[in-house]
């Protein structure tokens, strides 16, 4: 309380602008612009709250068949916040910025199966995958890094320089 206090008479004093309002006193969880940070689990997700609004706005992006670029402009930038506190999201948005490339200035587009399967995606599994690390993986390093690929005729794998292939019966 008191280097709060302190914080904001130096701020007075120094002429520049704060909001009282936004002083808050330190936590294990605080939100930061509109990102909750948990410093006990050691990550960050999109508070409940931010989560319900988007969610409610999916919902009505679900029974829409066409859409103007402006629309998915806002769309995209909602979907794209929330990407930064879900490690797959990223993946279900590139087909929404794919129909607003090709969306025209002026009118509307039709919505791809895609971009609806998408927004499906959004609206049922954002809540199961809302929340990143916040400490740094570093990539494996390439001695421990496996490659593999199959087929219906046979599997191939790649670790260092270990080459491993097979016939598949």
């Amino acid at each position: 309380v008191e280097a709060d206090t302190y914080l904001g008479s130096t701020l007075n004093s120094l002429g520049l602008a704060h909001k009282e309002s936004k002083h808050c006193h330190p936590a294990q969880q605080q939100i930061c612009l509109g990102i909750l940070f948990d410093t006990v689990k050691m990550t960050k997700s999109i508070p409940q709250q931010k989560l319900t609004e988007i969610k409610a706005e999916l919902l009505n992006w679900s029974h829409k068949r066409f859409a103007s670029r402006h629309d998915l402009q806002s769309l995209s930038c909602r979907l794209l916040f929330v990407a930064k506190c879900s490690a797959p999201a990223r993946l279900f948005i590139n087909s929404i910025l794919a129909d607003l490339r090709a969306a025209p200035e002026v009118g509307t587009l039709r919505l791809s199966q895609t971009t609806l399967d998408d927004i499906q995606w959004f609206q049922e599994l954002m809540p199961h995958y809302n929340a990143i690390s916040l400490i740094h993986h570093p990539p494996l390093q390439p001695a421990h890094q496996v490659d593999l690929d199959a087929c219906l005729s046979g599997i191939g794998a790649r670790s260092g320089d270990v080459f491993l292939h097979g016939t598949v019966s």
